[in-house]
């Protein structure tokens, strides 16, 4: 009978028969202990202070408004139209041919 141990899991050949009392017990916990717990963290140092802040300067005064210049004067009116043309006026119907 064939018989292999890996990773303390026992593996028989195909065909024996299986009793899982005949199984080797599993190994005993070798785990390590736990890390001991982490120290308190240390408190922060107290912030810089700020320097003051600069003073602004005084605003400047705004310059006085430039004055508008004069209107310009109006164009003369235009001329009156000339008078419309008389019912009956020589006009041609095909357009003057």
């Amino acid at each position: 009978m064939e018989e292999r141990l890996i990773s303390a899991v026992r593996y028989r050949s195909i065909g024996d028969d299986y009793d899982p009392r005949n199984d080797p017990l599993p190994p005993p916990n070798l785990l390590p202990p736990p890390n001991p717990p982490l120290p308190p963290p240390k408190p922060l140092p107290p912030p810089n202070p700020l320097p003051p802040p600069n003073p602004l300067p005084p605003p400047k005064p705004l310059p006085p408004p430039n004055p508008l210049p004069p209107p310009s004067p109006l164009p003369p009116p235009n001329p009156p139209l000339p008078p419309p043309p008389a019912a009956g006026a020589p006009y041609c119907a095909d357009g003057g041919r």
